[in-house]
């Protein structure tokens, strides 16, 4: 039997759609950083935090590993040791985050807040303003 092209796209959109962390709020992404380990980490990666306010927490636990972070208020939070490659962080505010030692490889931070950002240590690669 032979399924029509149709099906398979609505089944893809609908398999996306259920898998989508764009509906993800704040208290949900305090209880996957509440569970966090070193050796269990909270999966963020390439999850949609556009627009949540992150701002003071603890994401040294956590794998934001291309995530969508467009216009999201992640000040005074601790991002230290983190892998962000190919995150998009346009817009994002970081005023006062600790982001030391990090990789930051392919990452789009046009407009970004980055005042009073801990930089220390940090590997930054390919960082495009757009």
């Amino acid at each position: 039997m032979k399924i029509p092209a149709y099906c398979l796209a609505l089944c893809t959109i609908c398999a996306a759609l259920s898998v989508s962390a764009a509906d993800l709020t704040r208290a949900e992404v305090e209880q996957r950083l509440a569970t966090a380990d070193k050796n269990h980490v909270a999966d963020l990666k390439r999850k949609d935090l556009t627009e949540l306010d992150l701002s003071g927490l603890d994401f040294r636990n956590a794998n934001l590993w291309g995530s969508d972070m467009r216009r999201a208020n992640f000040s005074n939070s601790n991002l230290s040791g983190l892998v962000l490659d190919l995150a998009v962080m346009s817009k994002i505010n970081l005023s006062g985050a600790d982001l030391s030692n990090t990789s930051v490889f392919g990452v789009h931070v046009g407009g970004a807040n980055l005042s009073h950002v801990n930089l220390t240590g940090s590997r930054f690669c390919d960082a495009r303003p757009r």
